[in-house]
């Protein structure tokens, strides 16, 4: 399960966003300011990161200290696209495209692409059971034989053999009304999934919930209302680790989200948080707290015997992982950092990247994916404002108080090389653009 990042803007939002570029003239090569937006850890091993960008995707095998940078083409996709990110135990990094599946091996720099999965849609990946040792993906694509007005989709789950690879079905053929957006196999129940969507059978946009408790061989369909203020879609943000049966829901519009929680796999829902649109969820392991993160609101937190909400920090958010008990989070640099890292349930974050301190790109000798990157370098390094490596020195801790994030001086566990802010002007523009997002308007994450 990820969080996609497609932002569905209002008109005055896009003007404004294209104004802000250009007078920076210093967005991505895709046109997109750069950012982060998604979280990955290695199960079983919490040195090894990765962060999908803007531009490419970030890895790191010292627990932040260092990254490399793997570019877009060298994965096999461009333009506006997030893909959904998963990792195997054994290394292997997956990722999700418009046009199958991309995975490069642990060591390695060469993304290569599975021939079984072909050039679907996929829309989501996970893991497929609780040591990650296979993966799921979940696929859904425009069937071209539709009859006018009535489109149908193609969509199913494959999952991969115990090594991260040689994917095949796995389960029947979902509704093909379902616009599929998300899904997730429970932990404690692995033949429990869950998979959320949208459908307009009828004229009228309605959000779906499609649950299987074998293994995705049946569905049982439960629809889910959409709130008419905007919302646009339904995804799953959680399932409980310990109870197969709870599950929380994330729905997202033009400028407000709410988080649901269900306790009868989905025959009932009961709202437990409303704001703008949620860019991060994250519940501990074991499912007694949850963290929501959205850039209005910063970061809250709640215990889940109360769902009482409180602002741990103001940071803002793009997005949340939680792993080895360590929240990890994205954010922007004009704010403290590009990613960060707390130890004491989000009330602190260690900054472990800012966008100017990212090495180069990924070197794997004699692998033939660095070729293409290196070629991207030089305008990446120069729109973030890379220089040569200096002793970044100590990096400030991001505490949360009522008035923004508040920076402490901290032991340089986390530091790694470029840290000079060679970029400011641009951070800034960065922020306006922002604000512009959400001043009356929110982005959405789709």
């Amino acid at each position: 399960m990820t969080w996609p990042a497609s932002p569905l803007v209002s008109r005055r939002s896009a003007q404004m966003f294209a104004l802000v570029i250009a007078l920076a003239g210093d967005a991505s090569a895709n046109g997109r300011f750069p950012a982060t937006n998604q979280f990955v850890v290695q199960p079983g091993n919490t040195q090894h990161l990765a962060l999908r960008t803007t531009f490419g995707i970030l890895r790191s095998d010292d627990g932040g200290a260092h990254w490399d940078w793997t570019c877009e083409s060298a994965v096999g996709y461009s333009g506006s696209v997030d893909p959904a990110l998963s990792w195997h135990r054994n290394g292997t990094l997956v990722a999700g495209l418009f046009d199958g599946i991309s995975q490069s091996d642990e060591g390695t720099c060469a993304w290569t692409r599975d021939a079984a999965l072909g050039k679907q849609v996929v829309v989501d990946v996970s893991t497929a059971n609780a040591d990650a040792t296979v993966l799921d993906a979940l696929t859904g694509s425009y069937d071209v034989n539709s009859v006018v007005g009535q489109p149908e989709y193609i969509s199913a789950i494959w999952s991969s053999s115990p090594g991260g690879r040689g994917w095949s079905q796995t389960s029947s053929e979902l509704p093909r009304d379902v616009i599929v957006e998300s899904f997730d196999r429970s932990a404690i129940d692995p033949e429990r999934i869950y998979v959320t969507g949208e459908s307009e059978a009828g004229g009228a946009r309605a959000g779906v919930l499609l649950v299987s408790q074998n293994g995705g061989q049946t569905w049982t369909r439960k629809p889910f209302s959409l709130d008419s203020m905007g919302e646009r879609g339904v995804f799953l943000a959680a399932i409980d680790p310990l109870r197969a049966g709870r599950i929380y829901l994330r729905t997202s519009g033009s400028d407000a989200g709410r988080i649901l929680i269900s306790d009868d796999a989905g025959d009932s829902f009961r709202v437990i948080w409303s704001g703008s649109p949620p860019q991060g969820f994250a519940l501990s392991a074991d499912g007694q707290t949850l963290w929501v993160g959205a850039f209005r609101e910063g970061l809250q937190r709640a215990s889940t015997t109360d769902m009482a909400f409180t602002t741990i920090n103001r940071v803002p958010i793009g997005c949340l992982h939680y792993a080895g008990n360590t929240l990890f989070a994205c954010s922007l640099d004009a704010y403290g950092f590009a990613a960060g890292r707390s130890t004491d349930e989000g009330q602190t974050f260690d900054a472990i990247l800012h966008l100017n301190q990212i090495q180069g790109p990924r070197d794997c000798p004699g692998d033939g994916g660095v070729p293409v990157c290196a070629s991207e370098w030089p305008f990446l390094k120069n729109t973030v404002g890379i220089e040569d490596a200096v002793d970044a020195g100590p990096q400030p801790v991001f505490d949360g108080g009522q008035g923004g994030a508040v920076q402490k001086e901290a032991s340089c566990k986390c530091a790694v090389a470029g840290a000079k802010k060679k970029n400011a002007p641009t951070a800034w523009l960065v922020t306006i653009a922002i604000v512009a997002f959400l001043r009356p308007r929110a982005a959405r994450r789709r």
